[in-house]
């Protein structure tokens, strides 16, 4: 592993303990307003690398297990994605991620 995805991956469980800390009630808060540095000074991770990451979870999962720590982790990058690029409208995340498997089903996506 890399040091460039230990660091990701570190950016990322940051924003998974960022995410457990957001009360439930703030999910619908427009992305606008969804800050874009960690408590520690940190920037968050990109959306697009939490849509890599969410596509990645997904795909994990349903060929095995997770893992606590991996439960939690996706979780989190779940929530964040879901909060930060679709304003927690859950449905809006539903139909980019059918999207998402269709062209890896078809072989355009990631």
């Amino acid at each position: 592993m890399d040091r460039s995805h230990i660091r990701h991956i570190a950016a990322l469980g940051t924003a998974a303990i960022l995410a457990a800390t957001v009360p439930a009630s703030s999910l619908a808060q427009s992305a606008s307003s969804t800050p874009t540095v960690q408590h520690g000074g940190g920037p968050l991770p990109s959306i697009d690398a939490l849509k890599r990451e969410y596509v990645r979870c997904e795909r994990i999962s349903s060929q095995r297990r997770l893992s606590m720590h991996g439960m939690a982790f996706c979780g989190a990058v779940s929530d964040q994605l879901l909060k930060r690029e679709f304003g927690g409208d859950l449905d809006l995340l539903l139909v980019w991620w059918q999207g998402e498997r269709q062209a890896s089903a078809a072989g355009i996506g990631p």
